[in-house]
């Protein structure tokens, strides 16, 4: 029987708890689907992260959230994460527990925070928030980009899949022209805060090229709501690599549902992509 190995010698560290254990709570302005202040997750990260994966483990009932992750001195920080999607049904602290990697450096000695919007107006709306540091040697370097968010509504953009049950509906375009080439990308879908789903799937494709002429490239991505929890899942995917969508190349995505409720039928998606 051959030996077990222990390989590579990565190294993490977690930014980013308060004095019980807990990610950081940020606090979305009380203004709806305005920026708060920025949180500190940690004066100086302790470590050389090739990678970093944002933790976020509670968020507030019926909300959807615009999350950023930024770097640097108070005040002048620079956004490494902007406007990550995320979306929580109407059972209290109904996150789903999210976890996304994101092939970013982070050197050491860097001041790390965060910072949110959101639907709502209450006091005690709030996302708890973590980061945790990777150092596996590797930089995978590369800049996340984001395409399709709305800052209006804290959401992204919606997607309809029309009136006929199981159908692909109309392409929807989330970007006209890409500001820079993709080589990898993941997205994420949002409830549009409606907080009295139905059961529902939807096939979702993403497609490039121009309008009515769009070829998928990812096709069938499998989305679904809950009734009981009013949620939309996944609500984040997995990284899909070898995209290589060139820069200028126009960006879709189309959907078939299950249902024709003129409501329910809805959701949001935003992308975002390495360049």
């Amino acid at each position: 029987m051959g030996d077990w190995q222990i390989r590579g010698s990565a190294q993490f560290s977690m930014v980013g708890q308060d004095t019980l254990v807990r990610p950081e709570a940020v606090y979305p302005s009380l203004t709806a689907n305005t920026k708060g202040s920025w949180v500190e997750l940690t004066d100086s990260s302790p470590i050389d992260a090739s990678a970093f994966s944002v933790m976020i483990a509670y968020a507030f009932e019926g909300s959807d959230y615009l999350v950023d992750i930024g770097i640097g001195p108070a005040g002048s920080e620079q956004t490494v994460v902007s406007n990550l999607l995320v979306t929580v049904g109407t059972i209290g602290g109904n996150c789903p527990g999210i976890v996304q990697r994101i092939p970013t450096a982070i050197k050491a000695g860097t001041r790390i925070a965060a910072r949110a919007q959101a639907t709502g107006t209450s006091a005690s709306r709030l996302v708890r928030c973590a980061v945790l540091l990777e150092d596996g040697g590797d930089q995978d370097g590369g800049r996340l980009i984001t395409i399709g968010e709305s800052t209006a509504d804290s959401g992204g953009m919606q997607i309809d899949p029309g009136a006929v049950d199981n159908t692909k509906g109309a392409w929807v375009q989330l970007t006209a022209s890409l500001a820079n080439e993709i080589d990898r990308a993941f997205f994420a879908f949002g409830n549009v805060a409606n907080t009295a789903r139905t059961d529902c799937n939807w096939l979702v494709d993403i497609g490039i090229g121009g309008a009515g002429t769009e070829q998928v490239i990812l096709p069938n991505i499998a989305v679904s709501a809950n009734l009981t929890s009013d949620g939309v899942y996944p609500n984040l995917t997995a990284f899909y690599d070898d995209f290589n969508i060139p820069a200028g190349t126009r960006v879709a995505v189309r959907a078939a549902c299950t249902i024709v409720d003129a409501t329910d039928r809805l959701f949001d998606v935003v992308m975002y992509g390495i360049a």
